[in-house]
């Protein structure tokens, strides 16, 4: 069953986040399986207040989702991330599956 990363966060430094995080995390997201399904940087807000950066990746399941975040290699990558992002949220999500009838 798919297995989700979703994360929405602030960029407060553009330049740290676009020219140091976003290359270095890309291929460890690569090596994991993971599909980028969101990257958007330009919400545009229904309800409460939007985030600027709202990411949504796909992994095949559970196992691969947990080994890229827990992986060694991603620690100083994610600390790129912290310290070119504020008000950060992240969390896992299963895969809706609908009910049978």
């Amino acid at each position: 069953m798919a297995y989700y990363f979703i994360s929405s966060y602030d960029v407060i430094n553009k330049d740290k986040y676009e020219n140091e995080y976003l290359p270095a995390v890309v291929p460890l997201l690569m090596k994991h399986g993971a599909q980028i399904l969101v990257a958007d940087y330009d919400p545009k807000t229904v309800e409460g207040q939007a985030k600027s950066a709202n990411i949504v990746l796909k992994f095949e399941d559970e196992t691969s989702a947990k080994a890229w975040y827990e992986d060694p290699d991603y620690e100083p990558v994610r600390q790129l991330r912290f310290d070119s992002t504020e008000n950060g949220t992240a969390l896992y999500a299963n895969e809706f599956v609908l009910p049978s009838q």
